[in-house]
């Protein structure tokens, strides 16, 4: 623990690595700390990762009301995704929870 601050990665995972970003978009942004991962439209991606290693994340569609977003066979969406890490973003609209979001879980 560094200055009060709680380590929620105790055992080093490395989930991922990212692009620094030109521009601000497209990458990781450093400038000015804490660093942000941003989308193409410059808006912060979204990253959800399996801090406990039960190799689940909370599933951010579980809250979702959009119609457009198919869930299969029409049932509600998972509590829980099955995946060690999911990222997403806002999309063009900046708004959570659409059809426009890109997710790196549903199917096209």
């Amino acid at each position: 623990m560094e200055g009060g601050a709680v380590n929620l990665n105790a055992k080093g995972i490395r989930f991922a690595e990212f692009p620094t970003a030109k521009n601000d978009r497209h990458g990781l942004i450093s400038h000015p700390r804490p660093s942000r991962f941003g989308d193409r439209w410059g808006n912060p991606f979204r990253v959800l990762l399996d801090v406990d290693g039960n190799h689940q994340v909370k599933n951010p569609d579980a809250q979702n009301s959009d119609p457009n977003i198919a869930q299969p066979a029409g049932k509600r969406a998972p509590e829980f995704l099955a995946l060690d890490i999911a990222i997403y973003s806002c999309g063009k609209d900046g708004q959570p929870r659409t059809a426009h979001n890109i997710v790196s879980w549903r199917e096209p």
